[in-house]
């Protein structure tokens, strides 16, 4: 398995999304307004990929939605995915910038516990601070 040093960036973009890694954090920017059917497959593409370059020091997955006021059912599934790989992996899964209305559903659907929800980029700089 490939396992990238921690100071080296691997920085990847795919329709919908673009991604780095450096230091142990995978970030994924999700592009919005919307997250649904068209956008899923190439992010799919893109978070394995970057899960692969990432290697065994991977800490912490960053879903940054701060772009995003809209997801589907598939773009939900997609992030819960992407947590249950990130868990396997032994990373925690976090997101970024989350709006009042996804925030309400993610609540709503009970799958709020399953992340690790940052409102600042101060925020997120604690706790993925090594």
């Amino acid at each position: 398995m490939h396992e990238s040093s921690p100071s080296s960036r691997i920085s990847r973009a795919a329709a919908g999304c673009e991604a780095f890694c450096e230091s142990g954090v995978l970030r994924i920017r999700l592009e919005g307004p919307a997250v649904g059917q068209r956008e899923v497959p190439a992010m799919s593409g893109l978070m394995e990929e970057m899960l692969q370059a990432a290697g065994e020091g991977l800490r912490h997955v960053v879903f940054d939605l701060s772009g995003v006021s809209m997801m589907s059912s598939m773009g939900l599934g997609f992030c819960i995915a992407s947590r249950n790989e990130a868990v396997r992996r032994g990373a925690d899964c976090v997101l970024l910038g989350v709006g009042d209305e996804l925030l309400d559903l993610l609540r709503l659907m009970k799958l709020d516990p399953l992340f690790r929800i940052c409102g600042t980029e101060s925020e997120l700089a604690r706790l993925t601070s090594p």
